[in-house]
């Protein structure tokens, strides 16, 4: 093996790219053990090693150049989202040996955008080593072991299947489907990252889950459309209207503030009406909340009884 991987790597090195059917052919090999190879292979090299199809190759400063100076704008677009995500690996980008790349794409240190609140701003060093092992499992399609904490306590969640790893709200979240602990009846679970304490790989078997599990694409799919943290893929939905004040409604025609957001009508005084389709009251709460008092509930009467409480509780608190 270690003679097959050393000859991968000479080939790596020299060559534009290496494809697995080929090398099992030269090898006398399956395409299984190569791809064996790969995965030992990618384990010192992931930085540098790309893969398209069945085919790897290195990439190096020459191919990364080339790559930013023949995309201008999806480059752009990488930079401001590298910014965005963490600006002091942005900083690392308007160094000397980036300048040639920065210059012919007319980027300068001194960025069009400022974030002042970065995704990772508000995460401990413990929680981004977290998110990297859940990139892993979510990647390698591996169960895990979720120890998160509650204001009651904690809770385990083992043999979970990750999902996806959301920034939603201005927090992350992983989404995830639990085989054990059905809170409400539902696999489905967001849970904060800055909550989970621990991640571990089980170490009984099932220890990676079926890509074509019937409740990982459900999952996924709900993904796609989820709206806030209290969505959920289990519960059913149900139709919020409200009426907009003529004074704001260019803002509700320009912005959907729910992916769900319709406007269904235009009234003769300007107002509109617009509809929301929701699983919990509480994703649209705190956006009526907001716009006091320039929207008002229709139906159901339940959630504007509990904005009135909400509204009067805070106006007696000491």
């Amino acid at each position: 093996m270690k003679t097959r991987l050393l000859q991968t790597l000479e080939k790596l090195a020299l060559s534009k790219k290496v494809c697995i059917k080929e090398l099992a052919k030269e090898y006398n090999s399956s395409i299984r053990t190569i791809q064996n190879d790969f995965k030992a292979i990618k384990e010192y090299f992931s930085d540098k090693l790309l893969k398209k199809g069945d085919c790897y190759y290195f990439l190096d400063q020459t191919h990364f150049s080339n790559l930013f100076k023949s995309d201008p704008k999806t480059t752009k677009q990488f930079l401001k989202l590298v910014f965005i995500i963490d600006s002091a690996l942005y900083d690392k980008f308007t160094t000397a040996e980036y300048q040639d790349i920065l210059q012919a794409l007319k980027v300068t240190s001194s960025t069009i955008y400022q974030i002042e609140n970065s995704p990772y701003e508000n995460l401990k060093t413990k929680h981004k080593e977290i998110i990297e092992k859940l990139e892993d499992a979510i990647t390698n399609k591996k169960y895990l072991n979720i120890s998160y904490q509650y204001k009651n306590g904690s809770i385990l969640y083992s043999h979970s299947i990750p999902i996806k790893i959301l920034y939603l709200n201005e927090n992350w979240y992983l989404v995830v489907l639990t085989t054990n602990h059905l809170i409400n009846n539902s696999a489905f679970k967001q849970l904060r990252v800055s909550s989970i304490i621990s991640v571990k790989f089980p170490t009984i078997e099932p220890k990676t889950f079926d890509k074509d599990n019937t409740q990982k694409i459900k999952a996924e799919r709900f993904i796609k459309k989820i709206q806030t943290a209290y969505s959920n893929m289990d519960k059913p939905t149900y139709t919020v209207l409200v009426e907009i004040s003529a004074n704001v409604a260019r803002f509700f025609k320009k912005k959907k503030y729910l992916k769900s957001q319709r406007v269904i009508e235009e009234l003769e005084n300007g107002d509109i009406l617009v509809s929301y389709e929701i699983c919990n009251d509480m994703e649209i709460i705190p956006i009526i909340q907001r716009w006091i008092p320039f929207m008002r509930v229709i139906k159901p009467l339940r959630i504007r009884e509990r904005v009135e409480k909400n509204i009067e509780k805070f106006m007696n608190r000491d």
